[in-house]
């Protein structure tokens, strides 16, 4: 799509400002001795999938995201791996996302649950256990429990209950 193709009616799913917005694009660049400069940059071109951040509240997401009347705010409970958890089945990790379908926002959380428990693969629950991590843990390796339609708030886990 185009520049004023995805802008018309686009919206920040969080804060509903209309712009401006950061978004990632695929262009022609001209490049020599005397530097760079971009070619026809109303052709620049991208699509639901590319990455869009509001100039208004810095909230990043697909741009897919941010046509307001295709997505709803999702909350995903996702079960953290058994590498991760001194005894499996302990450990959940919640988030809240706006998401055009659920599993969609499912495969969203699992990206986000790897990313922020990248330090605790690398360290491994003791030394033995580190040898070999170096990586982000794989996003399927957290198990979908439950997704709700709406921001939930995660009042108590499984350790308040122990």
């Amino acid at each position: 799509m185009t520049v004023k193709q995805a802008i018309a009616g686009a919206q920040c799913p969080y804060c509903g400002s209309t712009g401006p917005f950061e978004i990632e694009v695929t262009t022609t660049m001209q490049l020599g001795p005397d530097g760079s400069k971009a070619l026809a940059l109303d052709k620049a071109r991208f699509d639901g999938a590319s990455r869009c951040v509001c100039g208004g509240c810095n909230v990043s997401g697909w741009v897919k995201l941010f046509i307001p009347s295709k997505t709803t705010y999702y909350t995903v409970v996702l079960l953290y791996p058994d590498y991760l958890e001194p005894q499996y089945g302990d450990g959940v990790y919640v988030a809240s996302i706006w998401s055009q379908t659920p599993e969609e926002a499912v495969e969203e959380v699992q990206r986000m649950a790897s990313q922020a428990n990248a330090t605790a693969v690398c360290l491994g629950n003791d030394e033995d256990e580190a040898e070999g991590y170096d990586e982000l843990p794989p996003p399927l390796d957290f198990k979908p429990l439950a997704v709700f339609s709406g921001k939930c708030h995660l009042e108590r886990n499984v350790h308040d209950f122990s």
